[in-house]
């Protein structure tokens, strides 16, 4: 158990730093010491004007495994109503949630809510970006069918009168195969679905 827990002592300290104003709190000097058989986190919670607490989250990825505050022995400065200061401190009995074998990485990741949501935010931000470029391909790719439909059809009609010897009357022929056949409000109406 003792090569178990001495992987602790160099388990990564992931978190998030916020500059934004509505996202005021955060983590800040996350470390991670080994005491006996727990492992240990201590942070400062840092708060913005006005802000006197926040709710601190705690996910621990053991190998492959990532396992929240809700599955994990925790005690300590955690979850919701956490005071904005220095010195907090996380206590987790790895003994009760690791196998004794356990031989991989272990890494700790503690955030506040509003280094959640600037996440959650962020990501659905990425999300609108990927709709929207998706969006516009959609409708440029409709606009080149329209546009190809059109050309295609005008050209058939050129190939069919107008290499002939360009006579007026070829013309007219020409004009007439595009009017009756390659209407360009047909064209106009098949773009104006695709907005």
């Amino acid at each position: 158990m003792k090569s178990v827990m001495s992987l602790l002592i160099v388990a990564v300290a992931h978190f998030f730093t916020v500059s934004s104003i509505s996202f005021a709190t955060e983590i800040k000097n996350l470390k991670t010491t080994q005491s006996g058989n727990d492992a240990i986190a201590t942070y400062d919670l840092v708060g913005g004007e006005g802000e006197n607490e926040a709710e601190v989250t705690v996910a621990i990825t053991a190998g492959n495994d990532r396992l929240t505050a809700a599955h994990l022995h925790l005690t300590g400065d955690f979850g919701k109503g956490v005071n904005v200061g220095i010195g907090k401190k996380i206590i987790w009995n790895a003994t009760k949630d690791l196998p004794a074998n356990f031989d991989g990485d272990l890494s700790w990741d503690v955030q506040t809510d509003s280094q959640l949501a600037k996440e959650k935010n962020r990501l659905e931000l990425k999300e609108i970006r990927r709709n929207e470029i998706s969006r516009i391909q959609r409708k440029s790719e409709c606009c080149a069918r329209c546009n190809d439909r059109y050309y295609s059809c005008t050209s058939e009609c050129r190939d069919k009168y107008l290499y002939r010897g360009s006579s007026t009357n070829e013309q007219k022929q020409y004009d007439l195969c595009k009017k009756s056949n390659c209407s360009e409000d047909e064209q106009n109406k098949c773009i104006e679905k695709c907005q």
